[in-house]
């Protein structure tokens, strides 16, 4: 995501200084560190391919854009109201332009999405608790689709709670809060992030823990790295453009000192202190099974299986 982030905040900006700043805001903060201490899922590709898919747009490069979305809505089924954002960023840009084709493009690919979200759906419900994995599992994820209308008023009481936001707004101070530049491009962001914000707060899926920034951080960033852009344009700071490096750098140094974010501490803090000790009593040779967040610090053993962390703790 990082040499993303560069091409698309120089070329958004055509300064290579912005790019440098682009790509520190997108890797230095807590929200990239959960993504690189999470297990490998597929959902893990959500946020590169999704920023990748905005560069090949913002480059004109249409059938790179269209592959790489394709290979994004693959991911997880999520990925739609991704998608339903973006055709209401498209839509909106095009009112404002008065491309009527362009408005109605945008409806298409609202369409789309919303049939698309609705045949994954009626396929997870279709499934048993076993076949997502657990029943805790489909609980977090699916719980809406046997709830009926008691999920729909939940959902609709949590959204109107100013606390169902904490995360959200937890994620723009991780990037300086660039993307509150963004306009419309935060419709994006919105649905994008629309799962987490209704869930159960207690869950790792609301508060935006590890695997869960996938969801939202290829969204958030390329907000960041629009917003970044409109400052650079922006006529009062055409010639104090040096101010945003200052504010950068603290902003992430704050936020880094107040959050500390290691690789093995959280949520597993005795693996921090026993890891190195753990591996070292491993005999030559040995097959090993472990929890996945120890896949790190096993990566040169020869037989290894991983499982999920929820799984070795049953």
């Amino acid at each position: 995501m990082g040499l993303c982030a560069f091409l698309l905040s120089r070329r958004l900006t055509g300064s290579n200084a912005a790019a440098w700043a682009g790509m520190l805001v997108v890797c230095a903060s807590p929200g990239m560190i959960h993504l690189l201490r999470s297990g490998f899922f597929i959902q893990l590709a959500m946020a590169p391919i999704f920023l990748w898919a905005m560069h090949a747009h913002a480059s004109g490069r249409r059938w790179a854009a269209l592959a790489l979305w394709a290979v994004f809505l693959g991911c997880s089924e999520q990925a739609t109201l991704t998608l339903a954002g973006f055709s209401l960023f498209i839509g909106a840009s095009s009112i404002k332009a008065k491309d009527r084709g362009g408005t109605l493009r945008a409806l298409g690919l609202l369409v789309l999405a919303a049939s698309l979200f609705w045949l994954e759906m009626r396929i997870k419900s279709a499934m048993s608790p076993h076949q997502l994995h657990e029943e805790h599992y489909a609980d977090i994820y699916y719980g809406h689709l046997t709830a009926g209308g008691a999920y729909l008023k939940n959902a609709l009481g949590a959204l109107s709670s100013p606390a169902a936001y904490l995360p959200m707004a937890l994620l723009f101070l991780d990037l300086a809060l660039l993307p509150l530049a963004a306009g419309r491009r935060l419709l994006v962001l919105a649905c994008a992030a629309l799962p987490q914000i209704a869930a159960n707060p207690v869950t790792e899926f609301h508060n935006l823990v590890n695997l869960q920034m996938t969801y939202v951080y290829g969204p958030a960033a390329w907000c960041a790295l629009e917003g970044l852009a409109a400052l650079w344009r922006s006529d009062f700071l055409t010639k104090r453009r040096s101010w945003l490096f200052p504010w950068l750098l603290l902003s992430l140094g704050q936020i880094l000192w107040w959050v500390p974010i290691g690789f093995f501490d959280i949520p597993w803090p005795p693996y921090a202190r026993t890891m190195s000790a753990a591996v070292g009593m491993i005999p030559s040779g040995a097959s090993v099974w472990a929890d996945d967040a120890a896949g790190p610090a096993l990566a040169f053993t020869e037989r290894i299986k991983l499982v999920n962390s929820g799984a070795i703790n049953e």
